[in-house]
């Protein structure tokens, strides 16, 4: 009785210099009521994954390991004052350069963003996929320090830096 089915373009694109963002201004372009469904894998801004040559790469698909990615954490984990010493002062100096790294990846691509919105062009749904394991899920026995994806530490952060960026971009309460 009910005709539900919605003819639509599926597109998946790798949003990371110039040229995605027009093809991606391209294809949106095309459609008539210039809507889009925005679905954000936080591995583009940070993954564990594995450091590989292009070859093994090719062979083998997996994620790759985030320019600048720290897999060692500083420290003992209690208590607190064993965090002085020099191994967990550079872990910690580490850290932060990792983190200012994966903050200016976000701020590209909002300004990837604001590109499109500058030309009439906003997505009507933005979904975040974390791919992490954590305490988001309710289902604290599945929480991992790391994984091959998204390093959960890192996922609030995202999820706050992103949600941000939405709320000054187009003006929504995330």
């Amino acid at each position: 009785k009910y005709k539900l089915y919605h003819p639509h373009t599926f597109c998946r694109l790798k949003l990371y210099n110039a040229s995605g963002w027009k093809k991606l201004e391209k294809i949106i372009s095309k459609v008539p009521d210039k809507k889009f469904v925005l679905d954000i894998d936080l591995d583009f801004f940070v993954t564990n994954g594995d450091k590989v040559s292009m070859k093994e790469y090719k062979e083998n698909f997996d994620d790759i390991e985030s320019t600048g990615r720290v897999h060692y954490v500083p420290g003992m984990t209690t208590p607190r004052e064993t965090y002085g010493d020099q191994d967990s002062i550079d872990c910690n100096k580490d850290l932060l350069n990792e983190l200012k790294l994966v903050k200016k990846r976000v701020e590209v691509f909002l300004e990837g963003l604001a590109i499109l919105k500058s030309k009439g062009i906003k997505p009507c749904c933005i979904d975040i996929s974390d791919s992490a394991p954590s305490f988001f899920s309710g289902d604290t026995s599945r929480a991992v320090f790391t994984n091959q994806y998204t390093p959960k530490y890192f996922v609030p952060v995202l999820h706050m830096w992103l949600k941000k960026g939405f709320k000054k971009l187009y003006r929504i309460d995330c």
